[in-house]
């Protein structure tokens, strides 16, 4: 014979397995966007580690955003360090290296590259985007012409 206590704790681990098992039901077939959903319009992915990158990074991310770009796309910011050559800081965009710096400095050396890496970055990334339209309208052109 169960004891009450072994008794409540079955009957708790059986109402935890049903609420999630109800919620991922509830997750996996909800999946309608309604007009209040929030909507993320590209993502900036910070992967850096050390105080200069994460700097760099900041500064990045704030004239990105004050540069009003809302596009659709996936930034990734890496930081690569060596004791060697100093930290490396790497932009990837949709897999392909977009901006790439080396820099041994100091927080206002951070600042300067963040904030000018920008321009770069979007004229890069508008490039790259204009590339793949023009690639999609000359394949729709083959075959027969239309």
């Amino acid at each position: 014979m169960k004891s009450n206590a072994t008794k409540k704790i079955v009957k708790a681990t059986i109402v935890k397995a049903i609420i999630v098992i109800t919620s991922l039901f509830i997750l996996m077939f909800n999946h309608n966007a309604h007009a209040n959903d929030i909507k993320i319009g590209g993502l900036l992915m910070n992967n850096t580690i050390t105080w200069f990158g994460q700097d760099f990074f900041q500064y990045f991310a704030r004239e990105w955003r004050n540069q009003g770009f809302r596009g659709n796309q996936k930034i990734f910011v890496e930081e690569i360090p060596s004791a060697r050559r100093g930290t490396q800081i790497v932009i990837r965009y949709k897999g392909e290296v977009v901006y790439r710096t080396s820099v041994n400095g100091t927080r206002s050396a951070s600042r300067t590259n963040g904030v000018y890496a920008v321009p770069a970055v979007l004229s890069r990334v508008r490039y790259l985007d204009r590339q793949a339209s023009n690639n999609t309208l000359i394949a729709d052109l083959s075959g027969d012409g239309f």
